[in-house]
């Protein structure tokens, strides 16, 4: 029983046109604990903005707006058309597509908020669902440049919060 669960466990079902499924380690996203909820910074209203790049093994960058994926070498097992999409909203967050991809190194997530309403210690990334926080990215923030850097070991929206 435990060979068959090791020998699942370790297939690989991805195509070369589609994300491979690798679980991102616990240490890079933490589930937020009940008693204190991230709240989502509110920020002038974004330029909706998109942008699309080729990224294969080798890694790469995606830039749009105040938004910034590095994904380092060895993240992917293949050439991936990785698309940004800055939201029109009023909050620092984009979409990235394909949803659901998940990288084998984790990528190193920017975000700007130099036009949102934050305190000055305690601003992280966090993944949202349905306009929800459901998991907060250990982040490094710079408040003096107004940016905050996490990473990241899957897709697909994320925002700044405190």
């Amino acid at each position: 029983l435990l060979a068959l669960g090791t020998a699942v466990a370790c297939a690989d079902s991805a195509t070369p046109t589609a994300p491979r499924a690798v679980t991102a380690p616990p240490v890079l996203l933490a589930k937020r604990k009940e008693d204190k909820k991230s709240k989502v910074a509110v920020c002038k209203l974004q330029k909706e903005e998109w942008k699309t790049e080729q990224i294969g093994m080798r890694g790469g960058k995606v830039h749009v707006g105040g938004v910034e994926l590095n994904v380092p070498a060895g993240a992917l097992r293949s050439t991936v058309a990785i698309t940004a999409h800055v939201l029109p909203t009023t909050s620092a967050s984009v979409q990235f597509l394909p949803e659901g991809l998940h990288f084998a190194v984790p990528a190193a997530l920017t975000m700007q908020y130099g036009k949102c309403d934050t305190p000055i210690f305690g601003v992280n990334v966090v993944y949202v669902q349905a306009d929800s926080v459901t998991e907060v990215a250990p982040s490094n923030n710079h408040p003096i440049f107004k940016f905050v850097t996490a990473k990241i070991g899957h897709f697909s929206s994320y925002a700044v919060a405190y």
